[in-house]
């Protein structure tokens, strides 16, 4: 367990920011030789205060109430890394920064698996001088997470600079922390020599990213001075030739991506108005290629009649829902181990056979291009990943809808069987997963289909895809006019 926490303690570390005052792009304090960049600009700035208005920010403020009533003390050490994970993480949120990977190695273990053997990487934030509550979540960290009998921490002065620096007798010797204030920036790294890599850069004496012709070419194609969201990758860099089973799931993965022939690429995610703008730039046998990955509007479709207008954000794909749906599935499953991938193929494959159903020729195929995603109706607790997922189906949405229903009525009375968890059909038609609580959940009405976090999330959307009722039909008002005589009966003769 000290080995979990020590662990926990240099990912979380990872995970935390601080330091400013006058800041350059933080593409100016990426190194040039990083094989992997991210750049991160939150759409909110930080308040006064230094927390954050979302959801990750909601988690922090009752994780810190529930450590100041000590709630948190017999709660299991597990548990207790990964809320003092959150939380440190959520530091970071608030400020832009940046993330690179240098290098990472990996080795074979003889039960199939793998184990890291080594890794450089840093993070680079700017906070305009607001990285006190940085430090604080740091300092939680050691008193948490370190003893005097594993864990030695030092620091060094260099001139204005201070840097602390962490190893740990249980975990590998690669695997030191550095952290420290670097002029306008504050950066965390990992492994020997990154930090005073980074801090070149910074000083000016070693050359940016920026500077390469490469980066600076996506750069400007992409748009990215308006990205909330920049990855840039080479992957001509990134070597596994020393254990060919990660070889074989790296490249599993790339071709499920296809990127294949792709040496290096860089994609953002920005927005226009509402609409998520993403494009990606990537250098394909040689040649470079600019392409949308979302569109503004679906052909044929108004945006005002599929997207709510209560959703402050929503994409459009250009990609069918079953190009999007084979890529997530075939990633999935090639990151994992061989036997791990036959067990679930199989288990789909009985699942098909069993409800007579062939998920790609009778629903995936039947789909139209443009998948849609959006954030209406938001999460009670505005989790970041709650968003709502519209298909419209091209063709026969009956056969279609009798598919779904079959698939589902087959994996319910199988999870009866082998599981915890409980597919459930509401009176309504919507299917979902019981988890404790309702959600995620799946329901067509008409051409629609619609999966969301939960049952009223998808009733939400589908009433809206339906369009307003038709006003109820009044019967016209009598005339007015003389009352009608009345007629005395006569006697029957």
């Amino acid at each position: 367990m000290q080995r979990l926490a020590t662990t926990s303690l240099a990912l979380m570390l990872f995970a935390s920011p601080a330091a400013a005052a006058e800041t350059p792009a933080l593409r100016q304090s990426i190194p040039a030789d990083a094989v992997v960049a991210i750049f991160v600009t939150p759409l909110e700035a930080p308040t006064k205060t230094g927390t954050v208005r979302s959801s990750i920010g909601l988690a922090t403020l009752l994780a810190d109430q529930a450590q100041d009533l000590g709630l948190l003390s017999n709660i299991d050490a597990t548990t207790r890394a990964w809320i003092d994970t959150l939380t440190a993480s959520s530091a970071l949120l608030n400020y832009p920064h940046a993330a690179a990977l240098f290098e990472i190695k990996a080795e074979s273990l003889t039960g199939g698996g793998h184990k890291l053997a080594g890794l450089s990487a840093a993070l680079v934030v700017k906070t305009a001088g607001e990285h006190a509550p940085i430090e604080q979540r740091i300092q939680h960290l050691l008193n948490t997470y370190t003893n005097k009998d594993a864990t030695r921490l030092t620091q060094e002065s260099s001139g204005e600079t201070v840097v602390y620096s962490l190893t740990d007798n249980r975990l590998p010797d690669w695997c030191v922390l550095h952290w420290g204030a670097i002029g306008d920036h504050y950066v965390i790294s990992i492994g020997e020599g990154t930090f005073d890599r980074v801090g070149k850069t910074l000083s000016g004496d070693t050359p940016p990213i920026a500077s390469d012709n490469w980066f600076a070419t996506g750069y400007e194609k992409t748009s990215a001075k308006q990205a909330v969201f920049s990855l840039f990758a080479r992957f001509d860099k990134i070597d596994f030739t020393t254990d060919s089973q990660l070889a074989k799931k790296v490249g599993g993965v790339r071709s499920a991506l296809g990127l294949n022939n792709v040496d290096r690429g860089m994609w953002t995610v920005g927005f226009d108005g509402r609409a998520v703008d993403a494009r990606a730039f990537v250098r394909l046998n040689d040649k470079n290629q600019l392409s949308p990955i979302t569109l503004p509007s679906l052909e044929g479709i108004p945006v005002d009649k599929l997207i709510p207008p209560q959703a402050t954000a929503y994409a459009i794909f250009n990609s069918s829902p079953g190009t999007a749906l084979n890529a997530s599935c075939e990633v999935f499953l090639a990151a994992r181990a061989a036997d791990t991938q036959e067990e679930t193929r199989a288990y789909w494959r009985d699942l098909q056979e069993a409800s007579g159903v062939d998920i790609h020729r009778d629903i995936v195929a039947h789909l139209a291009r443009g998948a849609v995603i959006h954030n209406h109706p938001p999460h009670i607790l505005r989790l970041p990943l709650a968003w709502t997922f519209v298909a419209r189906v091209t063709d026969d949405p009956n056969a279609v809808h009798n598919s779904i229903n079959a698939l589902c009525n087959t994996w319910q009375r199988e999870l009866q069987e082998t599981s915890t968890v409980r597919l459930q059909l509401a009176p309504d038609g919507v299917w979902y997963l019981e988890l404790g609580i309702p959600g995620p959940a799946v329901g067509m009405r008409g051409p629609w289909i619609v999966m969301s976090y939960s049952p009223f999330a998808v009733r939400e959307n589908l009433t809206f895809l339906a369009g307003p009722a038709a006003p109820l039909e009044t019967p016209p008002s009598p005339t007015k006019g003389p009352k009608p005589t009345a007629i005395a009966p006569t006697e029957a003769p």
